[in-house]
């Protein structure tokens, strides 16, 4: 038999054992490998979540206690207060308030 020949024969013949080996166990390591990386994946997606989410509870937080210091702050009676010992307002006299048309008070 030639070398020719011979190496013909050695592919009819298949991969051989090793050949075959490696043809069942890659796929699975494969497999599994990907499957290792979707769950780290999951779990640091899940992670970045939870951080989110804190730090939207966080944000809803300071929201709301700053919107309580502006109605605090739009206060008539604080600017009333504020206008009279700070700048030294008074109220109008009569002849100050103008009237404009179309304005019904």
């Amino acid at each position: 038999m030639s070398k020719k020949q011979r190496r013909f024969r050695a592919f009819e013949d298949g991969l051989g054992p090793l050949g075959t080996a490696l043809a069942l166990v890659l796929p699975v390591v494969a497999a599994a490998l990907f499957y290792v990386w979707t769950h780290i994946t999951t779990v640091q997606l899940g992670y970045q979540l939870s951080e989110a989410a804190e730090d939207h509870q966080q944000l809803l937080e300071e929201n709301r206690g700053l919107r309580v210091e502006v109605a605090a702050l739009r206060a008539p009676e604080r600017l009333k207060e504020l206008g009279r010992n700070k700048f030294s307002l008074l109220p109008p006299r009569t002849e100050q308030v103008v009237q404009l048309a179309g304005s019904q008070r």
